[in-house]
């Protein structure tokens, strides 16, 4: 089992890209103007900005990576770590509340309710292997019930209404009861990509291996509606009106999420496995070609992106009003950049700590799992710095100068 939770991480994109060449072409022709626009914008990039040691609140330290994501509720902090063990954390200062040992090992990220913390974990069986769901108890981590399913979840648990929805490694979804666990559905209509079920409200929006995306109740697994996209579909996410997901030849699309009409769609450079962040009428989206696009979610025209130091498997996320947080896969840095404009504000280093794992923003502190633990940043003021940010700016127009003289 020791490559089980590298293989689990991997299990997104490796089923996005796999039997398929990554696309190279850049973006549709309609997108010309906009791409030229953004070239005369000048952003400040990741090369115009000098890296930073990441100012630490507090730092968990395992004796295993942090691969998996990181679940935060209420007070707590909620990892998987190696060696099927789930922790609790105070958030204030990383002091270790209780840690439970579940056995076999962790395949999915924590999930919870009001009153409880969701584990996944797998152990053989006599025809591979199987799953394990433990519901347990947010407080004190004791066990209240466990459910054995024919295969491990590679999505983290999640409560919708009086269900807990789970995504499988064998393409299938589930249900199970909240109060015990006890299987109410199982959703096998098409083979779900590992990974891509997002579940908001009592619906359960699921991206295919064929190019479906579905919508289907959480309250008994009934299928909404479906319609056929491209290739191998990623994780969808959702705003008000919109289901937006990616798929494996780079193309982002945008659904009508009563309709299911399709929007808009648009390409980038390779493959698409993360849900997108939707805030603002605009939708970032994080693809394997190395860059962060920034599109207008009425349309998709582009409003500017950004290359980023190695593959993107996670979405960014929020911090704070005035910056967004993104870290490439297996990088030692995070990104900061400015929402509206796009520009590179700060690059934080990590030392020899590499990202395995989405990155977590609660209550202004940006929570980094990486391969010696979990490390929580201080708050976002104390990460800037306005002088570097001028430094940077006048590097930018200083070499912009020296271009035009040459």
């Amino acid at each position: 089992m020791k490559h089980l939770l590298f293989a689990v991480l991997f299990v997104w994109a490796a089923t996005m890209v796999a039997g398929a060449q990554i696309p190279t072409a850049k973006i549709k022709d309609e997108d010309n103007a906009a791409a030229r626009a953004l070239r005369n914008q000048n952003l400040l990039s990741r090369a115009d900005v000098d890296p930073r040691p990441i100012s630490k609140l507090w730092e968990y330290v395992t004796a295993g990576p942090t691969r998996l994501p990181v679940a935060v509720a209420g007070q707590s902090a909620y990892v998987a770590v190696a060696g099927g063990r789930v922790a609790a954390l105070s958030l204030t200062d990383g002091n270790l509340l209780w840690e439970t040992p579940l056995g076999g090992e962790c395949t999915a990220g924590p999930g919870f309710g009001p009153t409880e913390v969701y584990a996944a974990t797998t152990r053989s069986a006599e025809e591979g292997k199987e799953g394990v769901v433990r519901a347990l108890d947010r407080s004190t981590g004791l066990t209240r019930w466990t459910t054995v399913l024919p295969s491990f979840a590679v999505t983290k648990p999640t409560e919708s209404g009086e269900i807990v929805v789970i995504g499988l490694e064998n393409g299938t979804v589930c249900g199970l009861r909240r109060m015990d666990g006890i299987l109410q559905w199982t959703f096998n209509g098409e083979k779900v990509t590992p990974g891509s079920v997002t579940c908001v409200g009592e619906t359960a929006y699921l991206g295919g291996e064929n190019g479906g995306l579905l919508a289907i109740k959480t309250a008994n697994g009934e299928k909404l509606w479906q319609v056929q996209a491209q290739g191998k579909l990623g994780r969808p996410g959702l705003d008000e009106t919109s289901v937006y997901v990616g798929s494996s030849n780079g193309y982002f699309f945008a659904f009508d999420q009563k309709s299911s009409k399709l929007k808009w769609k648009r390409r980038t450079g390779a493959a698409i496995t993360a849900a997108p962040l939707v805030e603002d009428e605009q939708v970032l989206v994080a693809s394997y070609d190395n860059f962060l696009y920034a599109l207008n979610s009425r349309d998709g025209s582009l409003n500017w992106r950004q290359q980023l130091d190695g593959r993107l498997l996670f979405a960014p996320v929020r911090w704070g009003t005035e910056a967004l947080a993104i870290a490439a896969f297996d990088s030692n840095e995070v990104t900061l950049i400015e929402p509206v404009k796009g520009n590179v504000t700060a690059r934080l280093l990590f030392g020899e700590n590499r990202i395995w794992s989405p990155l977590v923003v609660t209550q202004d502190v940006l929570l980094v799992p990486g391969d010696g633990g979990t490390v929580a940043a201080r708050p976002l003021a104390l990460q800037t710095d306005d002088t570097a940010i001028e430094k940077a700016k006048k590097k930018k127009e200083k070499k912009k100068s020296s271009q035009i003289t040459d």
